[in-house]
């Protein structure tokens, strides 16, 4: 079993750890939706905000470098810094300082209040079993070079460097996005068209996406009229979710000569 120790300077930095989150904690969340409500600016609930706030539990980190990290195969040593912060020393030489928060619900509010405490961190786990985070939390996270993860996403994303790194895509969560496809297709209607549909790209790769590549292939012109029927059953199944669906149509001499940059296509029939 992995042991830990805590680093040199981590007394001093834990006081001042300490220091900053009872300095935000004791500033009033009502006088900041006071002032930005008078000014017009959109701000979130109190009731929503509350649950946003940086929460860790002291044997946290233990518990991550004794068990829930310490037979992981990338990882070399790790030492705990203070009640939230963590160094791991993984196996291709690199160094990640982590931070965990026990927070229900991480926004971009929460990595706010984390910055202000180390601007130096390389990731983030939240790590209460029925937490989450934020779509634009994680965009932000990614945008500033900071992993944001759920504990069974860093075990595996520690394997990979930047970008698949940052924005790393648990199997189980790609495998969900291919059969949300199938289960919208799998209707006679579509089947009998005898068109084929693949998705690639971002969503297949990554944890927040740009859009949905999808490329829809006819046999001959009869068939036209399925891909107008796969277009109309896609775009209504994700009405109202704010994601782009980038369609390419081809026929299916065209389809065999097209070429992909990075290829990554699924079938989904």
């Amino acid at each position: 079993m992995l042991k830990y120790k805590i680093h040199a300077n981590s007394f001093k930095e834990n006081c001042i750890f300490e220091d900053k989150i009872n300095d935000y904690k004791l500033f009033p969340l009502e006088f900041d939706y006071f002032v930005k409500s008078k000014l017009g600016i959109k701000t979130q609930d109190l009731e929503i905000r509350e649950t946003q706030e940086i929460a860790y539990h002291k044997d946290i980190i233990s518990k991550y470098i004794n068990k829930y990290l310490a037979d992981h195969s990338f990882i070399k040593k790790m030492e705990a810094w203070n009640v939230a912060i963590f160094k791991v020393f993984l196996t291709d030489e690199r160094e990640l300082k982590v931070f965990v928060t026990n927070t229900y619900y991480f926004t971009e509010y929460t990595l706010e209040k984390i910055q202000s405490i180390d601007p130096n961190i390389d990731a983030i786990i939240c790590s209460h079993p029925y937490s989450t985070y934020s779509k634009s939390a994680k965009k932000q996270c990614v945008k500033a070079n900071i992993g944001l993860f759920m504990l069974k996403e860093f075990k595996g994303a520690v394997r990979y460097k930047g970008e698949k790194f940052l924005n790393y895509l648990l199997k189980e969560d790609k495998a969900s996005r291919i059969r949300r496809f199938s289960s919208v297709l799998n209707t006679s209607q579509i089947l009998n068209c005898n068109c084929k549909v693949y998705i690639f790209g971002s969503y297949l790769r990554q944890n927040v996406f740009d859009d949905i590549d999808i490329i829809l292939v006819y046999p001959d012109n009869d068939a036209k009229s399925g891909i107008e029927l796969i277009q109309d059953k896609l775009n209504k199944s994700f009405q109202g979710e704010g994601i782009k669906l980038d369609f390419t149509i081809c026929s299916e001499d065209e389809y065999l000569n097209m070429e992909l940059i990075d290829d990554n296509r699924e079938q989904i029939i």
